[in-house]
């Protein structure tokens, strides 16, 4: 998933939504980056993103993981 302010797309499967508190504070970062830095974020998406194709979970939840490990995302900044 990449924010539409760096080039994302519209389409079902880049779109998130989220609180506006939420919105607001992810900003322009991937949202791997911000559920990284952001603890309660990340568990009350993992908790209520039930329409979030699995996929794209799983790509967050490994970005995440290769984010905490210190070893570089796949994925451009």
């Amino acid at each position: 998933m990449q924010p539409r302010a760096r080039g994302g797309d519209n389409s079902a499967g880049n779109v998130v939504t989220a609180c506006g508190g939420c919105n607001t504070r992810k900003g322009h970062r991937h949202l791997a980056h911000f559920l990284a830095d952001e603890p309660d974020a990340r568990a009350h998406f993992f908790r209520l993103a039930r329409h979030v194709w699995p996929r794209h979970l799983r790509a967050v939840e490994e970005e995440i993981r290769e984010r905490e490990a210190g070893r570089p995302s796949k994925r451009p900044p």
